[in-house]
C-alpha cells in the first residue's frame, strides 16, 4: 500500500480509470467534472465507480466586498431563476449518477 498526492486533478481520474490506483479523494463536483471531461476526451464510457462521502455536505457561498455588485448579482440571479435557462444550466453539469442511470 502506498500514498501519493497528485496536484493535477485530471491525472487522478486518468490514474483511477487506468487502474493505477484504487482510490482517489476529490470534492464530488470536481470529480464529476473531470470524470466527464475524461470520458469526452477518451470518447468512451468510464469504468463504474462508487462514491463515498467522507464529510457531510457544506454550503457554498458567494462573497462580495462591494454591496452594489452584490445587489446586481442577486437581481441577475433572481431573474435567471425565472427562466428555463437556469434549469438548463443546472442540467448542463452532468452528474455521475445521471450518466450511470442512462446506461
Amino acid at each position: 500500500m502506498s500514498y501519493d498526492e497528485v496536484v493535477n486533478q485530471y491525472a487522478q481520474i486518468d490514474h483511477l480509470m487506468k487502474g493505477w490506483v484504487d482510490v482517489i479523494v476529490l470534492e464530488k463536483r470536481i470529480f464529476q467534472y473531470y470524470l466527464h471531461t475524461f470520458a469526452m476526451n477518451q470518447g468512451r464510457q468510464t469504468k463504474p465507480v462508487t462514491i463515498h462521502a467522507l464529510w457531510p455536505p457544506s454550503p457554498r457561498h458567494v462573497v462580495f466586498t462591494d454591496s452594489q455588485l452584490r445587489e446586481r448579482f442577486n437581481q441577475g440571479l433572481a431573474e435567471l431563476k425565472k427562466t428555463p435557462r437556469y434549469k438548463a444550466l443546472l442540467a448542463s453539469a452532468p452528474s455521475y449518477a445521471q450518466r450511470q442511470s442512462s446506461k
